[in-house]
This record gives C-alpha cells, structure tokens and sequence, in this order.
C-alpha cells in the first residue's frame, strides 16, 4: 500500500496542483489542517491537469459532495475515486499555506 501524499494550497490560492491517485483505490482519506473557514472540494480530472470538475453527491441533487465546511480541522472520508488525476479546492482563497495529507482506502 502507497504511503500518504501531502498536497499543499499555497497563499492566496484556491486549488492544489493536480495530483495523482495510486490505482486500485475505491476512497480517500483526507486530513484537514486548520484552515481559512471555506467549503473544500475534491475535483478530478478528464486527464492530467486538465477538465477538472467537482465530486457530486450520488443522491440525484447535483450538490457538490463537500470534504470539509468549516476552518478545520478534521479528517474526512471522500467516497469515491472517480479517475486517478485530482486536485482540492477551496471555496474560499486561503491566507497562508496548508497541507493536507491525502491517503488511500482499498477495499
């Protein structure tokens, strides 16, 4: 099993760079440091660093499936790897840098 990636949101930034995701992977464990209160989001990618989109939820709202709303911090659970390029996305541009620690759940 991969260890955990540590993706950085730099200040006065809202997203990650792209990242990738060891395959077979069928969630995400992210943990969140304290951060600027914001809406976090986890987004993949059609490719590599292009066509990026929001995870939404699978109850048929088309709502955005949230990672964590709040200043962290706090762990979550993304329940679904939809394909290997991601990046995080804060609603919100953070005032300093934070790292998150992305790590895999197989099941």
């Amino acid at each position: 099993m991969p260890g955990p990636q540590y993706v950085v949101i730099s200040s006065g930034s809202a997203a990650s760079a792209p990242f990738t995701i060891d395959r077979p992977a069928s969630a995400l464990a992210i943990l969140v440091p304290s951060m600027t209160a914001s809406d976090l989001r986890v987004e993949y990618g059609t490719a590599s660093g292009t066509g990026f989109g929001p995870l939404v939820k699978t109850d048929g709202s088309g709502a955005v499936f949230s990672v964590c709303s709040g200043p962290g911090p706090a762990v979550a659970v993304v329940p679904h790897v939809v394909t290997q390029w991601v990046r995080l996305f804060s609603v919100t541009t953070q005032t300093d840098v934070r790292t998150y620690q992305i790590g895999t759940i197989v099941s």
